[in-house]
């Protein structure tokens, strides 16, 4: 009698296992090779022509702060013009190369064409494009409409594409284009009341992963994957369960390590010791990765009333 019992259907995945870890010797120096065979000169903002998506606030701003300081050309956006026109000023007195501001609202087509015209034709062509513009959702599924759904689809996923459309003739004009896809640890492994939120997460990277290797040893895309940050992304939220932001990370740490992870050519950065663990168990340990996340969500879940008073789940 064995002590671990197996259905028949596990036995081919127990092989493919033990082939797996015959070959991770070989697959390990083969990974070390091609990337150092890839691996792209580091790269600064400095004189760089960086469209921002989202920079009213939060990375978006803290981003376009950051590169102001490397004198990079600042090509920045958001629906809400006042507070875009003082990220701007803030950004020229931080010492800019430029900054130009379009008021875009990038879950409109036309707006996004708009926005790449506006970098590409300015300037010739488009060195960085930041994705950063989201909303968020919190809620069981069966409680949301299919409409809130739709939104956050159309917001998280399909805008990041339409930006990335009409940009890309620019950026095929850059010598060392990049492109950085704001994701989220909800991305990595679903997250309980976050299904149409994380759901847009995965398809950020099953596309970015795919264009990037259109364009071998060219395009550059850096998938970035943050925790809770100190930002008013849940002011977006459309749901009732929101999540503890206690020890949530500030923007300040997050533009750094964004920064760094662009600099490097990283393929992908993960926050959080948290999130790098959830990274490494979601294929290699699956049922311990789905347990530790709704053990860690039952934790931070935070209910709020008809009333409008919040309440731990638990």
């Amino acid at each position: 009698m064995s002590l671990i019992p197996l259905r028949a259907s596990e036995i081919p995945d127990l092989i493919a296992w033990a082939k797996f870890m015959f070959w991770v010797p070989y697959y390990s120096l083969l990974n070390m090779y091609y990337k150092w065979r890839t691996m792209p000169k580091v790269w600064t903002a400095k004189g760089k022509v960086c469209v921002i998506t989202g920079c009213s606030a939060g990375l978006g701003e803290g981003l376009a702060k950051l590169w102001a300081k490397q004198g990079a050309h600042l090509v920045i956006c958001a629906r809400r013009v006042e507070p875009l026109t003082l990220v701007a000023k803030e950004c020229e007195s931080l010492g800019a190369a430029s900054v130009t501001t379009v008021q875009v609202d990038v879950s409109v087509e036309a707006d996004c064409e708009k926005l790449a015209k506006v970098a590409g034709e300015k300037f010739g062509r488009i060195d960085c494009l930041v994705l950063n513009a989201g909303i968020s959702l919190g809620d069981i599924f069966e409680k949301l409409p299919l409409s809130a759904v739709h939104a956050v689809n159309q917001v998280n996923f399909q805008t990041k594409v339409d930006c990335t459309y009409y940009a890309l003739p620019y950026l095929k004009k850059s010598t060392q284009p990049k492109i950085v896809p704001i994701s989220s640890l909800g991305g990595l492994a679903g997250s309980p009341t976050r299904t149409g939120y994380s759901a847009t997460k995965f398809a950020l990277k099953g596309f970015f992963d795919a264009l990037r290797n259109e364009y071998p040893g060219f395009l550059e895309v850096t998938l970035i994957y943050p925790g809770p940050v100190q930002t008013d992304l849940n002011r977006t939220r459309v749901g009732s369960m929101d999540l503890s932001w206690k020890g949530a990370m500030s923007v300040d740490e997050a533009v750094r390590l964004i920064n760094r992870a662009v600099g490097d050519g990283k393929l992908e950065e993960v926050f959080t010791d948290a999130g790098k663990r959830t990274f490494w168990l979601r294929d290699w340990f699956p049922y311990v990765r789905n347990q530790l996340i709704v053990e860690k969500f039952n934790r931070l879940m935070v209910v709020k009333g008809a009333d409008g008073t919040e309440s731990n789940k638990q």
